[in-house]
């Protein structure tokens, strides 16, 4: 169960990263940010400091789990972060989801599922 809620926490804030990371490359670059100061303007922004910082939190975690559990479980889990990634892009982003990235979505889930139920 320790596991589960773990998990669950490394892949909400790895697509928490991914959220922050998006908007802050929204804000700061573009087509033409070729220059150090877009660089410089994209590293100093919060959107791109929270993201890192999730981005750590949930790989302290995914290397804590790593060290008790099996890869073979632990890495495919991961995937979950897919998942919160279609969702958060839909609620937050306003991006559009189609059937086919749902469905694609339930198939990460069942996937999940099916390993946590042969790893008893």
């Amino acid at each position: 169960m320790q596991a589960l809620l773990l998990l669950t926490i490394a892949a909400t804030a790895n697509a928490g990263s991914q959220l922050f990371l998006k908007m802050a490359a929204m804000r700061h670059l573009g087509l033409n940010a070729t220059s150090y100061a877009s660089f410089w303007r994209l590293v100093a922004s919060w959107h791109f400091l929270a993201g890192v910082f999730l981005f750590f939190i949930s790989l302290a975690i995914y290397i804590y789990l790593l060290s008790i559990y099996d890869i073979v479980l632990i890495f495919p889990a991961m995937s979950l972060t897919y998942v919160g990634v279609i969702y958060l892009s839909w609620r937050v982003l306003g991006e559009q989801i189609d059937n086919w990235r749902l469905i694609g979505a339930a198939f990460i889930a069942a996937g999940i599922a099916a390993l946590a139920v042969g790893s008893d």
